[in-house]
């Protein structure tokens, strides 16, 4: 017997008796256990998995649709997007805004600041508009 062997079967004792005899007996699968828990950690590091917490954040999934992908919708915007109907097809472009007033709603030239009109067709001003699907207020 080695000196190592010799040495845990001296530990004696219930406590480390088992346990040294334990290990005796399967050495060879703690050996491979061991090799394979190294392993797997010197991966993750080479590859820099990160295996943190999420902090309890939730994931958010959008569904983002781009309308028109291919019109030339900013290139006349004048005429072109009061042809727009809806809302949602008016804000999908960065020159057009929907623009409201206590006499409607309707598709406008405009950008980030504004509609280019002050007033509807009846004169009142504007009260909110929405450019790219956030609304503003006036």
């Amino acid at each position: 017997m080695s000196k190592v062997t010799s040495d845990i079967n001296n530990l004696g004792g219930d406590l480390f008796g088992e346990t040294a005899s334990y290990m005796k007996e399967n050495w060879e699968n703690i050996y491979v256990i061991v090799w394979a828990i190294t392993i797997t950690i010197i991966i993750i590091n080479v590859l820099g998995i990160n295996m943190a917490a999420d902090d309890g954040k939730k994931a958010i999934f959008k569904n983002i649709a781009i309308y028109e992908q291919f019109s030339n919708v900013c290139k006349n915007a004048d005429k072109n997007c009061p042809k727009k109907t809806g809302r949602k097809s008016c804000t999908s472009h960065e020159c057009c805004v929907w623009a409201t007033s206590k006499n409607g709603s309707k598709c406008l030239q405009g950008d980030k600041d504004g509609p280019e009109e002050d007033n509807d067709s009846k004169g009142s001003k504007w009260d909110e508009y929405w450019f790219l699907k956030k609304r503003y207020n006036l």
